[in-house]
């Protein structure tokens, strides 16, 4: 994977993280909203694992918010990185 690929999804789950925070969501209850085991949920906050496409999908959708807004945002911020 190159670096700016990293960058981006780094920055996509970043975000991801700081809403479900914003929105004061455990783990758990995210995992619930999205379909997907806790676990999951905290491998892809720590960067233990790697999401598809359909997880970060399906984590955006729990969190109500467009995954394609997060995408153009992280895509803008690691341009400007480097």
């Amino acid at each position: 994977m190159k670096a700016h690929h990293k960058a981006v999804i780094d920055s996509l789950i970043r975000q991801l993280a700081a809403r479900r925070k914003a929105l004061d969501l455990s783990h758990e209850t995210l995992a619930q909203r999205a379909g997907l085991s806790r676990a999951a949920v905290s491998f892809i906050e720590a960067r233990k694992r790697e999401p598809t496409l359909l997880t970060l999908l399906l984590i955006a959708e729990a969190l109500d918010c467009r995954l394609d807004t997060l995408l153009a945002k992280a895509c803008a911020e690691t341009k400007k990185q480097g």
